[in-house]
């Protein structure tokens, strides 16, 4: 029960000590982005196997206070392969690009695979690439 307790605290101090920065631009669409659709290839890969039709979207975030960053973010996909753009201005004004690319592939008995890699180009940063 005492190491449970030591857990929960140090979760909750943890939220308050570490930063308020991402070290990679989000998706301007993480609010919308579902297990199938055009924002699958940031969410489930794998399930992209399943679709077969084309898939587009467009997604566009701003504040007009100007008190969060804003950013864009294009996708398209058709079977299994969906490739995606995001833009990302931070509030301190720099600007970072990704560019995604996912792959889902149907195995037997109703399951499936899928990879996802990120190119994270950063202009604060240094650039990476990314898989899940």
């Amino acid at each position: 029960m005492l190491a449970a307790l030591w857990l929960w605290v140090g979760l909750a101090l943890a939220q308050g000590v570490l930063p308020s920065t991402v070290d990679r631009p989000p998706v301007p669409s993480a609010g919308l982005a579902t297990e199938d659709g055009p924002g699958a290839l940031w969410v489930n890969p794998a399930n992209m196997a399943y679709d077969p039709d084309a898939r587009w979207a467009l997604f566009y975030r701003y504040d007009p206070d100007g008190t969060h960053p804003h950013g864009l973010a294009g996708t398209y996909g058709i079977g299994g392969l969906g490739v995606g753009l995001r833009w990302h201005h931070s509030l301190v004004g720099a600007s970072d690009f990704v560019f995604d690319l996912a792959l889902g592939v149907k195995l037997p008995k109703r399951v499936a695979v899928g990879l996802a890699l990120r190119w994270n180009i950063l202009q604060e940063s240094p650039n990476f690439v990314a898989f899940d």
